[in-house]
C-alpha cells in the first residue's frame, strides 16, 4: 500500500513538473516572438505648415509633432513673424533632433508661424526583421531555458535523493532488512 501511494505521489510530481516546464518554455517563446523590437520601423515623413503659437527665444519652443514615436530629423523650412508678417531668416533659429527650436541670435520673437519637415516611425513592419535583435533574444531565451532546466533538475535530484535515502533506512527494504 505504501509503495502504491509513493508511486502515485511521484507520478503526480512528475506530471506537475512537466506541465510547469512546458508552460515556462511556452512563455519564454511567446515573449521572445512578440517583442516589437524584432521588427524594423516603417520610416515615414511629414510636414507642418505655419504651426501657430510658436516663439523663438533662448528657452526653446518644442514642435508639436515631436511627440510622435520615432520623431527625428526636423528641418525648418519657413519662419514668419506674426506681428509684421515678415519672413525670418532660417539662420536666426536652430532646431534640435528632438524638435526644440531656439534662437541663434539675440533677437527674440514671441509669436511666429513655423513650417518644418520631419521623419518618424509609423509602426513596425513584419517584412523587415531585425536579425540582430532576434539573435540576442534567442540567446537570452536559451540562457534562461538552461537556467530553468538546471533548477528543475536540481529539484528532481533532491527529491530522488530523499526518496532513495529513505528507502535505504526502511526496515523491510533497506540495509537493516539484509540478512547474512
Amino acid at each position: 500500500m505504501a509503495n502504491t501511494n509513493l508511486k502515485t505521489i511521484m507520478d503526480s510530481v512528475v506530471i506537475a513538473m512537466t506541465v510547469v516546464v512546458l508552460v515556462v518554455i511556452s512563455a519564454l517563446i511567446v515573449a521572445s516572438i512578440t517583442d516589437n523590437s524584432s521588427f524594423t520601423d516603417i520610416p515615414s515623413s511629414g510636414s507642418i505648415t505655419n504651426e501657430t503659437g510658436a516663439y523663438i527665444n533662448s528657452t526653446g519652443y518644442t514642435l508639436v509633432q515631436s511627440s510622435l514615436g520615432g520623431f527625428a530629423s526636423p528641418v525648418l523650412t519657413e519662419i514668419i513673424n506674426v506681428s509684421d508678417n515678415a519672413t525670418i531668416l532660417l539662420g536666426n533659429a536652430t532646431v534640435s533632433n528632438i524638435g526644440v527650436v531656439t534662437n541663434a541670435t539675440v533677437t527674440e520673437w514671441e509669436n511666429v508661424l513655423i513650417s518644418y519637415t520631419y521623419n518618424y516611425a509609423s509602426g513596425t513592419s513584419l517584412a523587415g526583421v531585425n536579425v540582430t535583435e532576434i539573435r540576442d533574444d534567442f540567446g537570452s531565451f536559451v540562457t534562461n531555458l538552461i537556467a530553468f532546466l538546471a533548477v528543475i533538475g536540481t529539484i528532481l535530484g533532491v527529491v530522488w535523493l530523499i526518496l532513495y535515502v529513505r528507502r535505504l533506512f526502511d526496515k523491510k527494504e533497506g540495509l537493516q532488512g539484509i540478512t547474512a
